[in-house]
């Protein structure tokens, strides 16, 4: 006769039994004991040999883990010294200086190259009038490098720069660099010839060093890091902000290796200080914000709007995240919603995770609908270049971004809506969502105690039993609920209007107004000549002063530094796969794909391969230093007389693929990172495959639609000035 182990929900009216929980976090391997009797000693035996069977198994498990995870760390810790060893076993040089006068009449200047006949690549520097981007030159400062072998020139190539003279006859300097990278045959030298066609003469300064023989792959190292980068985040190998700090010193050290060591300065100078200026002075004012109980009572108020139904209260928060994106930077945009999204799936027992997934992909299409919204469009809409030479502007630039937004919204949210059609079938009541949260809450206070004394192992073991009361509370109020779920979302919202309201109205008031000049400030910021960074952390203090805080350290603790670090991980990381020419090479692809196409089909397939290349590669590569990098591309194509090609097409696609690529992924866009950030202080952690698998699919799905609506207004009705 079969016999079964008696069920714990017998689905009588009577009380459950209470399981004891199972401590994973502090490796607590724990027994459900059954209180009712076995029918034969024989089903005890079988039980008793089937408890120990698991119980071997687990423990052969746990040792696997612990030697993967003892692997992990060696193989990391190696890695790490390796490259350290790698950095410093290159020291920063300037290489060869000197002077160059260079003469008005047209006449070179030549000079042998010394040092260079061991090295196959070197780089030169020059500091001298160049131009800015807003300068218009008609001189040409022309420098050509001969490689000579046995008296004869076997190979010339000429770097032309353009070069200015300033009305009063002052000239006006800035630093230019060529990483010329050329070949030098084994034996040979090299010597350089300065030339000018201006009629006046000015002073050159020129500088070369010569290059490691690794410079012909380092844009296969550059992808090789970034794509280590991805497998630490993936398979969260190690917490993603190490990840970014292990990749930007892999990095660092390749540069090192071919003789470009960055150096402290530049490795400073590369972090963009105005991001994590605007990150830490919101997270400081959304810290404050949260004592008020404001994102509590909003929560209600919102729950109460949606009338209890999910796919309205997510309709909601996606459709403010995108508006108010539009017209506030997505970043801030997502530092004040994500508390209050936090709260409201808390209220209606929602999966957060989803929900917060959602709400920051709708941030980021709605960021890309005006030239302040994202700041990929930020970067387009300020080149000096575009806005002087090509008349871009903020008004044509909404205008033509708005509507494909539109249309990429709609898309966006039937694919959202089919992804997540299972929503509603995870929610759980707010009591139930609390009482997890208090699980681990006492759970991991009690792993982070290591107990050296009798009073700390006495109170490691009172939150340990408070853990295991709690859960027990857990499974009985989720009994509870299973029997009475005829509870109308009118008697939820009751308990909820008397549990959650504003704790102090004076605190409210002065961060509410606080809040309000911020993003007043914020909107006009370009007017006054304040960048946003230094007004967030401007008001930030003038907060802390009016709200006279005095545990400050609390404050500071809701800062998520972790996230601040990150992102300056990232900068560093991302500049130097600039230096290393990874960007440049994806410009480069775009250059040589067009070149290929016949003149009828070109604008079409360079609309295509500039949203989709951007798009792809914003996903991967973050999509600030990338549009950063690519401007100059598409200002190069629309110059180039062969191509002949419009280009407020091609800026409109570079908009659209690096905006709407920073759904890809995790790390693609700012928002992501800090909405993850946010997401795991309060207990909720977003992994890098659990946001891809919705964000790159709207991705795919919101690229397609930008697409279609770039096709039909440029190659179908030439919408653009020709």
């Amino acid at each position: 006769m079969d016999s079964e182990l008696p069920s714990q929900d017998n689905g009588s009216d009577g009380e459950h039994m209470e399981k004891e929980p199972l401590l994973n976090s502090l490796g607590r391997q724990k027994v459900v004991h059954q209180e009712s009797s076995f029918h034969t000693e024989s089903d005890h035996a079988i039980f008793t040999l089937e408890t120990e069977a698991v119980g071997n198994k687990n423990d052969v498990k746990s040792k696997i883990w612990s030697i993967l995870q003892t692997g992990k760390v060696i193989v990391l810790f190696i890695l790490v010294g390796f490259l350290i060893v790698v950095f410093m076993a290159h020291p920063h040089n300037n290489g060869s200086e000197f002077l160059i006068s260079v003469r008005s009449d047209g006449s070179s200047f030549k000079t042998p190259l010394a040092n260079l006949n061991k090295s196959k690549f070197f780089e030169t520097t020059l500091l001298g009038p160049f131009p800015g981007d807003e300068d218009k030159s008609t001189d040409n400062l022309i420098l050509t490098f001969n490689e000579i072998s046995d008296s004869h020139i076997v190979n010339t190539w000429s770097w032309i720069l353009p070069i200015i003279e300033n009305g009063n006859g002052t000239m006006r300097s800035c630093i230019s660099k060529m990483n010329v990278s050329e070949k030098i045959l084994e034996g040979s030298s090299v010597e350089l010839s300065v030339q000018s066609t201006a009629s006046y003469e000015f002073g050159l300064g020129f500088s070369y060093k010569e290059l490691g023989s690794e410079c012909k792959n380092v844009v296969l190292y550059a992808a090789m890091i970034l794509f280590g980068l991805y497998v630490l985040i993936v398979f969260e190998l190690v917490h993603r902000t190490v990840a970014a700090m292990l990749a930007a010193l892999a990095a660092m050290a390749t540069l090192a290796s071919i003789n470009k060591p960055p150096t402290l300065h530049d490795a400073v100078a590369w972090i963009d200080f105005d991001t994590l200026a605007l990150l830490f002075g919101m997270m400081v004012m959304v810290s404050v914000f949260a004592e008020t109980g404001f994102f509590d009572w909003v929560a209600v108020k919102a729950y109460k709007l949606a009338k209890g139904k999910t796919w309205r209260l997510v309709t909601i928060l996606c459709v403010v995240a995108g508006v108010v994106s539009a017209f506030l930077d997505n970043v801030t945009t997502i530092l004040l919603m994500t508390p209050l999204t936090i709260r409201l799936c808390e209220v209606m027992g929602l999966d957060t995770r989803l929900v917060l997934i959602a709400e920051v992909i709708f941030s980021n299409i709605g960021g890309a609908a005006t030239g302040i919204g994202d700041p990929p469009n930020v970067i387009i809409i300020s080149n000096p270049v575009l806005q002087d030479r090509y008349n871009i502007n903020f008004g044509d630039f909404t205008l033509h971004l708005s509507l494909g937004i539109i249309f990429c919204s709609l898309t966006a949210y039937a694919y959202v809506r089919f992804a997540l059609r299972h929503l509603e079938d995870h929610a759980e009541a707010p009591e139930i969502v609390a009482l997890r949260k208090e699980v681990v809450l006492w759970t991991r206070t009690a792993a982070r105690i290591q107990p050296a004394t009798a009073s700390e192992s006495l109170v490691q073991a009172m939150l340990l039993q408070k853990a295991s009361e709690t859960e027990n509370e857990l499974n009985r109020t989720q009994n509870k609920h299973r029997k009475n779920k005829a509870k109308n979302w009118q008697e939820n919202l009751v308990d909820l209007e008397n549990k959650y309201v504003i704790k102090d109205y004076w605190l409210l008031a002065k961060t509410v107004a606080i809040l309000a000049v911020a993003i007043i400030l914020f909107f006009i910021h370009s007017q006054i000549g304040t960048n946003i960074g230094w007004i967030a952390v401007l008001c930030a203090l003038s907060l802390l002063v009016l709200a006279d805080i005095q545990d400050v350290e609390r404050v500071m603790d809701n800062v998520e530094w972790a996230t601040l670090v990150f992102f300056a991980g990232l900068f560093v990381l991302m500049e130097a796969l600039n230096e290393l020419g990874l960007i440049a090479y994806v410009g480069e692809l775009i250059i040589s794909v067009l070149k290929h196409v016949d003149d009828k089909n070109r604008l079409t397939v360079g609309i295509v391969a500039i949203v989709w290349i951007s798009g792809i590669a914003s996903a991967f590569i973050d999509n600030i230093p990338f549009t950063t990098a690519m401007v100059p591309v598409i200002i190069k194509l629309a110059e180039n007389s062969e191509l002949a090609l419009p280009i407020e097409p091609l800026v409109w696609s570079l908009a659209f693929g690096g905006c709407l690529g920073g759904n890809g992924t995790l790390i693609a866009a700012s928002a992501n990172v800090v909405c993850a950030g946010q997401a795991e202080q309060h207990g909720y952690k977003i992994s890098f495959l659990q946001f891809f698998k919705i964000g790159f699919p709207t991705m795919l799905v919101t690229l397609c639609t930008a697409t279609v609506y770039l096709l039909i207004c440029h190659s179908a009705l030439h919408w653009h000035n020709t």
